[in-house]
C-alpha cells in the first residue's frame, strides 16, 4: 500500500508492516525545489496513494534505504509512463537503455510541450542535485 509520496518518483509504500522508501528505477522527476517538482509530486499522488502497488526489483528492499524499482500500480497504470506523458520526468536511459515505451513516451512530451518541456533548456534534475 502507497502511504506517501515524498517526491514525483518516490514512493513510501508499507508493506508488512514495513515502511520501505521506493524510487522509480527507469524515470527521473524534478526535485521539489525544482520547476515542475510539485506538479510531478501531485500527479504521483493522485496515481498512487492509498493504492496498491507491485514492487518489481531484483534486490530485497530494506527499511530506510532507498530502492530503485519498477512500480506497477493495482489500477493497471504504469506511474512511469504516466509522468513521461504528463512531461514531468526524464527517461532514465542508464537505467533502461532498451525500453523503447519510455523513450517514445518522452519523445511525445517533448514535441508537444507538456510539462517541464514547455521551458527551453528544463534542467534534469541530476544536474540540478550538483548545483548546475
Amino acid at each position: 500500500m502507497v502511504i506517501a509520496v515524498p517526491e514525483g518518483d518516490t514512493l513510501e509504500v508499507l508493506h508488512k508492516g514495513t515502511v520501505l522508501l521506493i524510487r522509480l528505477q527507469d524515470v527521473d522527476a524534478p526535485e521539489m525545489g525544482q520547476p515542475y517538482g510539485a506538479q510531478a509530486k501531485a500527479l504521483m499522488a493522485s496515481l498512487a496513494l492509498g493504492k496498491t502497488a507491485r514492487i518489481i526489483t531484483t534486490g530485497t528492499p530494506q527499511p530506510g534505504i532507498l530502492q530503485k524499482a519498477k512500480i506497477a500500480l493495482s489500477s493497471g497504470l504504469n506511474p512511469s509512463h504516466e509522468l513521461l506523458k504528463a512531461g514531468l520526468g526524464w527517461w532514465d536511459r542508464a537505467a533502461a537503455p532498451d525500453d523503447d515505451s519510455l523513450w517514445k513516451l518522452e519523445r511525445e512530451a517533448r514535441i508537444e510541450r507538456r510539462g517541464l518541456w514547455e521551458d527551453a533548456d528544463p534542467i534534469p534534475p541530476w544536474e540540478w542535485r550538483k548545483g548546475f
